[in-house]
């Protein structure tokens, strides 16, 4: 059994068009609060993040993985879930680096893309997991 097909090579293309999609509108709605608006550093992130996780599942679902082996609700709880997680990671990591003086517009760029190669595995490994 091959690790990697040409199946995997497509997804991750649909994948990373999903993603760059994501990334825009996650990205637009950070500037635009933090920036524009100046709403508080992890209000911003939050925001951004809900704008997120709403385009990306559907997104996701529907052009990359398909409906899988679990029922929507199940898949959105899951995909919630490490959306979370990775909100609380990326909140602690900006917080952590703009003491340091990582400017936050530097920081969310770096911790979106360390983002995207974990979820990619477990969106295909778990989430959207197809019937054997």
């Amino acid at each position: 059994m091959k690790l990697w097909t040409r199946a995997h090579t497509v997804k991750f293309v649909r994948y990373g068009l999903v993603g760059g999609t994501s990334f825009v509108c996650e990205y637009l709605v950070f500037f635009i609060l933090f920036t524009r608006l100046s709403a508080p550093l992890l209000l911003a992130n939050f925001g951004s993040f809900i704008v997120s996780l709403i385009v990306n599942f559907s997104l996701n679902r529907a052009y990359v993985f398909g409906d899988g082996a679990r029922k929507t609700e199940h898949q959105f709880a899951l995909f919630t879930v490490l959306a979370v997680c990775n909100l609380l990671l990326t909140s602690i990591v900006l917080t952590m680096l703009k003491q340091y003086g990582v400017p936050p517009l530097i920081g969310k760029l770096g911790m979106m893309m360390c983002v995207v190669l974990w979820n990619f595995a477990i969106l295909h490994l778990i989430i959207f997991k197809t019937k054997a």
